[in-house]
């Protein structure tokens, strides 16, 4: 299961909180980049894109 990095909602949660890429809701979350194995993490923001059939 993949993850990905929201930004925090609470004071006590450091820089970020990783959550299941499915519990993503951007109504919610603020997305940060995507965690990948593959390459290191940033600290770069990025915009969350609401896909087909989402409101």
């Amino acid at each position: 299961m993949n993850t990905v990095k929201v930004k925090p909602w609470g004071k006590d949660q450091g820089e970020f909180v990783l959550i299941n890429e499915d519990d993503f809701d951007p109504k919610a979350h603020e997305l940060l980049e995507p965690v990948s194995k593959d390459r290191p993490s940033s600290r770069r923001t990025v915009k969350a894109e609401v896909g087909e059939g989402a409101e």
